[in-house]
């Protein structure tokens, strides 16, 4: 685990730790006040359900707390079983998805996708719900949909988060699984990346 600097370990934990044990979802980050944060699929029937929750697991104890529900982004069959019984799926390459974000000193950022906003939750439970920000909606054609996937080619570790007037905000998890947010300009400058 990092504290948010770059290159800072501030913790490492044992396979059988009680926080391993409980956090079995995707990794969403830390907080300095004991906590990691997962997001964990929420089941609909015998299938994966639209929504993760993300969860607050203590560190010390493996407790867990629901923090929020995520809209999140869907990984779908498309394929029929192998002979060992896998399957191959897809996740949507245009679609949208909540993310959260922790910060060192216990406050998470959740960004919302209807309407698009910021809200934050204070480490104490309390919500700070975030003003609508206004955006045009643009429709997609065949074409469109070509151009944008030529624009924002990125390595598999790397993945678009959300747009900003300026920005556009990717998500980089790196071979220990530590995820970062980088900032990059937008439109996109050629020679930059």
């Amino acid at each position: 685990m990092t504290d948010g600097r770059e290159g800072r370990i501030v913790a490492t934990l044992a396979p059988d730790a009680p926080a391993v044990a409980a956090a079995t979802g995707l990794p969403r980050g830390v907080d300095g006040l004991g906590h990691a944060f997962s997001a964990e699929f929420i089941a609909a029937g015998n299938r994966l359900g639209d929504s993760t929750a993300l969860l607050r697991v203590s560190r010390a104890t493996g407790q867990t707390d629901t923090v929020t529900r995520l809209k999140a982004l869907v990984a779908r069959q498309s394929s029929a079983p192998d002979k060992n019984g896998y399957f191959s799926f897809s996740v949507p390459t245009i679609g949208t998805a909540e993310e959260a974000l922790p910060f060192p000193d216990g406050w998470v950022a959740v960004v919302r996708t209807d309407p698009y906003r910021v809200d934050r939750r204070s480490p104490d439970a309390r919500w700070v719900r975030g003003a609508a920000v206004p955006f045009p909606v643009v429709r997609m054609d065949e074409k469109e949909k070509r151009a944008y996937m030529e624009r924002l080619v990125l390595p598999p570790n790397e993945r678009v988060v959300s747009f900003g007037t300026t920005s556009v905000y990717v998500a980089v998890t790196d071979d220990d699984g530590i995820q970062r947010l980088r900032r990059h300009p937008w439109p996109p400058r050629l020679g930059t990346r």
